[in-house]
Formats: structure tokens, sequence, C-alpha cells
């Protein structure tokens, strides 16, 4: 009886029959996951150009406003010198005083209109930088070391602003002035070792400013500005010197690179093309040094960096092997 009934059961059983179940099985538990995926949001990696370009196109007037406010005031000062209305004293206090003013418009606002607010702050900053080159250069209120020592009280108070507003276009419009400052009081005669210790200086407060604010456009507006100046001092007057600040340039910026690698573990397509930009920048300076002033061997510094960056690329690799 029993082996009937096995008989019965093997020829009902159709060929395939316990595959075609599998497959539908699986078939059943991929829908399912397929519906538990779709149910989670997938974060898109986040670009830091799109919303300054955004920010750009939504606040042109604005911006183009607040230019025409400063050119404006610029144009009164020069009014008021023509028609020597009041003293030269007096022109530069009223212009900060007006530049003060607009500072303080701009923090009134800030709680209901934050990036109008930002854009004024940065336009009254100006003004403040503008009316200190004015006294210095026109007027010869103060020296040198004086408005130097004005134009830096300035860039730190705009920095001390920005991170209190949380305003990264704020923060820009201060680096802008920062790096501008050295023009701005330049008498035509060279100090390259003070003006790259007060780059040096500025370009750390940026760094720190990034690590807590992950604001990365101001690393790379530092990067360009700071790259101008020292090739600029490379090629007009090849020094020494310079391979120092050539190698704490290399320093600050491949930290700045390294940011997101260090906080997060990550290391975006932006941050590799700073970390190509720095070695490529600082090798091309250093090796122009090493051959104007005939240096031996020119080697050292490509050979150098190659090492730093295959120690990283170890690290990574060793990192994903674990993993």
């Amino acid at each position: 009886m029993e082996r009937e009934i096995s008989e019965l059961n093997r020829k009902i059983q159709v060929p395939g029959l316990t595959q075609i179940k599998e497959e539908r099985e699986q078939k059943i538990v991929a829908f399912e996951e397929s519906k538990v995926t779709e149910g989670v949001p997938v974060t898109p990696e986040k670009d830091w150009l799109t919303p300054i370009f955004d920010f750009l196109k939504q606040n042109a007037l604005t911006i183009i406003g607040i230019f025409t406010l400063v050119l404006g005031i610029g144009y009164f000062v020069k009014y008021a010198i023509d028609r020597n209305w009041i003293g030269e004293t007096a022109r530069v206090g009223i212009g900060l005083l007006v530049g003060g003013a607009i500072m303080l418009t701009g923090h009134f606002l800030r709680k209901n209109y934050t990036v109008f607010s930002s854009i004024i702050t940065g336009g009254g900053i100006a003004v403040l930088y503008f009316t200190t080159t004015i006294a210095f250069r026109e007027y010869h209120l103060f020296s040198q070391n004086t408005a130097f020592v004005i134009t830096c009280l300035i860039t730190l108070l705009s920095i001390v602003l920005s991170y209190y507003y949380k305003s990264e276009i704020l923060i820009i419009f201060s680096l802008f002035g920062g790096f501008l400052a050295p023009l701005m009081i330049s008498t035509g005669q060279s100090n390259y070792p003070f003006l790259f210790t007060y780059l040096t200086v500025l370009n750390i407060g940026m760094l720190i400013i990034v690590f807590l604010k992950n604001w990365k456009s101001v690393g790379w507006v530092s990067f360009i500005f700071t790259n101008i100046y020292l090739f600029y001092w490379t090629a007009e007057k090849t020094e020494i010197l310079s391979i120092y600040f050539h190698i704490i340039t290399y320093i600050i910026f491949y930290a700045f690179a390294l940011q997101n690698y260090i906080k997060k573990g990550i290391l975006p397509s932006y941050d590799i093309l700073m970390l190509v930009l720095t070695n490529f920048t600082s090798i091309i300076g250093l090796v122009y040094i090493f051959n104007t002033l005939q240096y031996e061997p020119v080697i050292l510094f490509p050979v150098g960096f190659a090492l730093v960056n295959l120690f990283l690329l170890f690290r990574e690799y060793s990192k994903r092997i674990l993993e």
C-alpha cells in the first residue's frame, strides 16, 4: 500500500516543479526587499557649489544694490573732498560711521532676512575697508603699520560676526577683505615675509572655521588667493625663505582637503581635487625655486609629497580590506 502511494506521488510531481517553487519564493523575497528599500529615502551627496550658484541667482539685484551703495558713498566722499566741505579727518570719521551703521542695520535684520542681512553686513565691512584705505593712501592720516592693524581688526571682527551669525556668505566677504587688505595699504615696497606671516595666520583661522562649520567654499577662496600671492612672490623675488611658506601652505590645505576624511571617514570628489591641486601647485613652486637658485636635489619635494600621498593611499586601502 505504501509503495503504491509513493509511486502515485512520483507520477503526480511534474519535473522541475521544486525548482519553479524555489524561483517563485526568491522573487517574492526580492519584491518585499524592494518595497522596503523604496521606503528608505536616499540622501544625495551634498554639493557645496549648488547653494552658492543659487544664492548668486536669487540675490543678484541685492548684491548689485549693495555694491552701488558702496560706490555711492565713495563718490560722495570724493565730492566732499573736491568741494572742501569737511576736513579729511571728519570725512574718514563719516565713512567709518556709515560702515558701522550699515553693519548695525544688517544686525537688526538678521532674524527676519537672514541672507539679505548678510549682504548688508558685508557691504558695511567693505565700506570700512575702503575708508581705511583712503585714509592711509590719500590722506596719510596714519602709518602703514597702523593701517594694517586696523584692516586686521576689521577682518577679525567680520570673521567673528560670520561665526556668530552662522553665515557662510559673510565670511566669504571677510576673506575677500582680508586677502585684499595688503594690496589696499601697499606702498609699493615688498615685504613678503611679513605678508605671508599674515596670510598664514589668516589661513589657519580659515582652517579652524572649516573644521567647525564645514564651509568648504571658504577654503577654496583662501586657496586661490594664497597661491596667487605665493606664485607672484616666487616669480618676482625667488629666495630660500619662500620655500618655508610653500611647505606651510601645503600642510594647511592638505589638512583642509582631509577634513571630511578625518571627521567622517569619507573623501568626496572635490576634496580629491583639492589634494591634487595642493600637490601640483606646491611641486611646481618648489621645483621652480630649486632650479632658479640651483639647489640640489630638485626631486626632494616631489618624492616627499609622493610618499605622503602613498601613506594616505595605503591607509585607505588597509581600511577597506578590514571592512
